[in-house]
């Protein structure tokens, strides 16, 4: 009887351990995908951190548009021709330069949109203009994709609106848009910000199902 008991202890030992040895291999890979999925780039952070304590937009935030809109290149140009890492356009760029408090006495080129820095700051400020106007996140990222102008008509739309609130997005690319924007925003909060961050990310547009 001994024996058996033995036998059992040591059977059990062994599955615990196996489990164990399961959980950190499982959590390993799953920490590799979600920070080769929605990294954190070293040469950003500082640019990131300052420009979030400046105008009031929350660092997760800033590096999921960061990250669906270019995938952290600064050099990268769209077919609409909005450029670098936020990917501004040279009209927007233009108007922000007149909004903004600390704007140049000699406008910035558009060239400087490829400059990171330059690309955060004014990306991050057009965030909090949007977020002053609408108040809410998601419909914030649908006025980045597709122009603060047409979100407010869409809020006016019974056809689109529901007591104030968006509930069907007209446009297939913005609604995409705002689900990977919304998607990559609780990744980075979760994963980065969950245990340093009292930042609360509002939801207002109530996807269709």
């Amino acid at each position: 009887m001994k024996k058996i008991a033995l036998v059992w202890t040591v059977t059990a030992i062994v599955i615990l351990i196996m489990i164990v040895i399961q959980v950190v291999i499982f959590n390993k890979v799953e920490d590799h995908l979600v920070e080769r999925n929605y990294p954190i780039k070293d040469e950003y952070v500082d640019m990131v951190e300052k420009y979030s304590d400046s105008y009031g937009v929350p660092e997760q935030v800033i590096w999921s548009v960061m990250l669906v809109e270019s995938h952290f290149e600064p050099d990268a140009v769209s077919s609409a021709k909005a450029k670098g890492l936020m990917q501004m356009t040279d009209s927007t760029f233009r108007w922000l330069q007149s909004k903004i408090d600390d704007a140049p006495e000699t406008e910035l080129p558009p060239e400087m949109l490829f400059d990171p820095e330059t690309n955060i700051k004014y990306g991050v400020f057009y965030l909090s203009m949007l977020y002053e106007r609408f108040g809410e996140w998601e419909l914030v990222y649908a006025a980045y994709n597709a122009g603060p102008t047409r979100v407010s008509t869409w809020l006016q739309s019974e056809e689109y609106a529901e007591d104030g609130k968006l509930v069907h997005i007209p446009f297939k690319e913005t609604e995409n848009y705002v689900k990977r924007v919304r998607d990559a925003v609780k990744m980075y909060d979760e994963y980065y910000y969950s245990e340093e961050t009292d930042t609360e990310i509002e939801t207002e547009y109530a996807e269709e199902t």
